[in-house]
């Protein structure tokens, strides 16, 4: 590794409290059972924490009776300290059909005055356009947005392809960071790195025999940031990864 790759720190992006509880106990995590854990996790010094969005919003009042927007209001009082991250499904916010476009601007708005810093924006079919909408609110409320892609059924060359074309015009975008998300291996990291210049490239849920190399190829590929929680071998990212 050169000088240069060793200036910048990596970036590590915590998901327990949003992805873990989704991905294991079906979101049914409480706030209150989330406090004792808040200023333990802003004390690490993770570049950010994954904690709202998802399926989180909507579980909060559909099942545990909970104000999702208190929550987060708890969440940025209890960790000062950290960059608070969601993930923004594109045109459908945190619901399950299309909004329309000042929807997604109010609700972006909206997270911002609560305590939201990174929006993680994503599409289910990788289609930009739904995606679009949502980026010009965190440009214009919160900041650069951040994306991530899912690789499509197919060969390993065409999925490829899919994901070049994707980031190159993510980038296009403004977009500063794409999480690649796969429990495949470093093939595709390695291919969609080289040819995404200047995005923050990152693996997302891969499995946790494979997760090491993967780390590696991670970095050795000019990946700034990678994601982690407390458990491993599960569907959520398994830990010590990089957001």
């Amino acid at each position: 590794m050169t000088q240069s790759q060793t200036k910048t720190p990596l970036g590590i992006c915590d998901t327990v409290l949003r992805d873990s509880h989704q991905s294991l106990l079906a979101t049914r995590m409480r706030t209150e059972d989330m406090i004792p854990a808040m200023e333990l996790l802003d004390d690490v010094g993770y570049w950010s924490l994954e904690v709202w969005g998802g399926a989180t919003f909507d579980a909060c009042m559909r099942f545990l009776n909970e104000d999702p927007w208190e929550r987060l209001r708890v969440m940025r009082k209890r960790m000062p300290k950290t960059r608070l991250q969601m993930l923004l499904r594109g045109q459908n916010v945190v619901g399950y059909r299309h909004y329309a476009d000042d929807v997604v601007e109010r609700f972006v708005a909206r997270a911002v005055e609560n305590g939201m810093q990174v929006f993680r924006i994503f599409d289910a079919f990788n289609d930009i356009r739904n995606m679009e909408a949502a980026m010009r609110a965190v440009k214009k409320h919160g900041g650069p947005p951040r994306s991530s892609v899912q690789p499509a059924v197919g060969s390993f060359s065409v999925q490829s392809s899919r994901l070049r074309s994707l980031c190159q015009r993510l980038h296009e975008l403004a977009v500063i960071q794409v999480v690649v998300e796969t429990a495949g291996g470093q093939e595709f990291l390695i291919d969609v790195a080289e040819s995404a210049h200047g995005i923050w490239t990152q693996l997302g849920h891969a499995d946790s025999e494979s997760r090491p190399t993967t780390e590696y190829v991670t970095i050795r590929c000019g990946a700034a940031a990678g994601r982690c929680n407390a458990r491993p071998g599960t569907a959520a990212p398994p830990a010590a990864s990089p957001p």
